[in-house]
């Protein structure tokens, strides 16, 4: 959209006046690593310190609610995670994660990030979007280092898409449940996947004719 990436929150100097300019509560890396429930906790918590440094700089109670329901919240989580995860195999992926498999990590993923939607309105914060994954089948990485063997390394991992998509529509699934119990409130998915695979399908008619130049960028981004 033109707009320059947010500050890290540790950059900030503490003040609201430099957070309502934008804060970056992911890191540097986002959300990679194996998907792990503390992340999205843990960005929850600097959120909410930030809103309540708001509060406590904000004239009356209703400037700070104000500021709040007037902010952006953008939430984007498992990418890196799915990517990981599908880099590895089958087997491998199977083994990684015991305890849920590898799809029950898009069930898992998709409820904790709706209760974050229902946290994040519970801090008076009225517009959030929520960003699915992308077609990360037709990654280099994913086609490459692990599932390749799938489709005889040749194309997009199609049981790697389907993983995705299934997550992506759990995910706007919940937030469709979700919406109706918070009256006032703007939630909007945005489902990449969909996107990615028109960019995919037809580069030319979005300015790049090569296709792999958009596969890696996915698989960097």
């Amino acid at each position: 959209m033109g707009l320059p990436p947010p500050p890290l929150i540790s950059t900030l100097n503490g003040t609201a006046a430099a957070a309502a300019r934008g804060v970056n509560f992911g890191g540097p890396y986002g959300d990679r690593g194996m998907f792990r429930m503390g992340a999205v906790g843990q960005q929850l918590r600097l959120a909410a310190e930030t809103l309540q440094l708001l509060q406590l700089e904000a004239g009356t109670p209703q400037d700070a609610s104000a500021a709040a329901a007037g902010a952006v919240f953008v939430l984007s989580f498992g990418t890196d995670a799915y990517a990981r995860l599908l880099a590895r195999g089958p087997a491998e992926a199977a083994a990684a994660a015991p305890k849920h498999g590898r799809r029950g990590l898009g069930r898992l993923l998709a409820d904790r990030i709706a209760r974050a939607v229902s946290e994040l309105y519970e801090a008076d914060v009225r517009r959030v979007a929520v960003m699915g994954v992308a077609p990360l089948g037709c990654a280099p990485r994913v086609m490459w280092e692990g599932t390749r063997a799938l489709d005889g390394g040749r194309g997009c991992v199609e049981e790697a898409n389907e993983l995705i998509e299934g997550y992506n529509a759990r995910l706007a699934a919940r937030l469709d449940d979700l919406r109706p119990q918070l009256p006032g409130a703007a939630v909007v998915f945005c489902d990449v996947y969909k996107g990615m695979m028109e960019i995919l399908s037809n580069p030319g008619r979005y300015g790049n004719d090569d296709t792999f130049l958009i596969e890696f960028r996915i698989s960097n981004q």
